[in-house]
């Protein structure tokens, strides 16, 4: 988990620079890495609005929506899945 929660890190930082690939790479690693781990969701929530932010808003609705199955009462991934929907 400890190297899932790393190479998450990287990819915000990655996405910071506006380096999309590197970010959604990372990030995709430390979904395989995670598993089951406590991080999943976040992980799927962050890939979600990197892709958004990227333009990939398709990729990003489906990782949005599958963190929104982990943590329905998330409101920040309802209020991005609303943003994502309307701008498609």
């Amino acid at each position: 988990m400890d190297r899932a929660q790393t190479l998450g890190n990287f990819g915000l930082a990655s996405a910071a620079a506006r380096d999309w690939p590197q970010a959604v790479s990372q990030l995709r690693e430390a979904l395989q890495l995670c598993g089951d781990c406590s991080a999943l969701a976040q992980l799927h929530k962050d890939l979600g609005l990197i892709y958004c932010r990227s333009g990939d808003l398709n990729a990003g609705l489906a990782e949005l929506q599958q963190a929104q199955r982990l943590t329905p009462q998330d409101p920040d991934v309802a209020q991005a899945i609303r943003i994502a929907q309307e701008r498609r």
